[in-house]
């Protein structure tokens, strides 16, 4: 009897453990990729809540930035910039960011065009 319940224990704990580990990774842990901002800066909106009323003297600037992975694969990712006056991306700059496929964990950071991987830089430029 103790056997079992010992067996069924870590059978559960490995479980928990393993379903633990996956949530982790999928939402804290994100791919580094770089984009080229869009010559035109988005218009300046008032920022809605998850459930579409609008935050009172809060604005967003919203983005679909083409990101380029360190692995060369291109990804379209949505970046917001909000804030009570907030700053839009300089057009034309080059932007760092680290997202999974839930959120955008940093970023977007400006870099210069040097500190871009040589292979991602290709395809940015294309």
């Amino acid at each position: 009897m103790k056997k079992t319940i010992s067996i069924i224990a870590v059978i559960a704990l490995i479980i928990v453990g393993f379903a633990g580990y996956r949530y982790y990774k999928n939402t804290y842990v994100g791919e580094v990729g770089y984009a080229k901002v869009a010559a035109q800066s988005p218009a300046k909106e008032a920022t809605k809540d998850d459930s579409g009323k609008t935050v009172t003297n809060m604005y967003s600037y919203h983005y679909q930035l083409n990101v380029v992975k360190e692995d060369g694969s291109h990804q379209v990712v949505p970046v917001e910039v909000t804030g009570g006056n907030p700053t839009p991306l300089t057009p034309n700059s080059y932007v760092k960011v680290e997202f999974n496929s839930k959120r955008v964990l940093k970023g977007p950071n400006t870099v210069s065009k040097n500190q871009i991987p040589a292979k991602v830089l290709a395809g940015l430029d294309k």
